[in-house]
């Protein structure tokens, strides 16, 4: 009994540990269409934030954020990566501004890809808002 019960605390010890290493390996980014010096191949830091939607679809992986700042995109949020239930994707206007994704075949798009949050942006001219598809489940919209 005492060997099962040794074989149980290292087993939820080990979650514990490898949740908390995930934590760890979040990463926050920043997406800003109207800074100049904006490029896909910058960091994605603040100081050198991302210009488009699509490099924060191709980069994020789970527990990772990306702040969008004030402007308009013509790219939708479709993820290459689904987040976890502990570790979801959030895509997040930066402080209170103003994020309209316009003119874009979908606002958001999910194919298959679930643990996805999406907050504080505006969507119009838009052929589809959301599409959701191949199990994408367990997102916030």
């Amino acid at each position: 009994m005492k060997t099962i019960f040794n074989y149980l605390i290292t087993g939820i010890l080990s979650l514990h540990l490898l949740m908390f290493a995930v934590a760890l390996q979040a990463s926050d980014y920043y997406v800003d269409s109207n800074n100049s010096a904006a490029n896909d191949q910058n960091t994605g830091s603040i100081q050198q934030p991302w210009k488009t939607l699509d490099k924060a679809n191709q980069t994020l992986i789970a527990g990772d954020t990306v702040f969008i700042k004030a402007g308009s995109y013509n790219s939708y949020i479709a993820p290459v990566n689904s987040g976890t239930a502990n570790a979801m994707i959030t895509f997040k206007n930066y402080r209170k501004d103003k994020v309209i994704v316009s003119d874009a075949a979908f606002g958001i798009h999910l194919d298959g890809k679930s643990y996805i949050h999406v907050n504080g942006m505006y969507f119009k001219t838009l052929d589809k808002f959301i599409y959701l598809q191949n199990g994408a489940n367990y997102n916030i919209l």
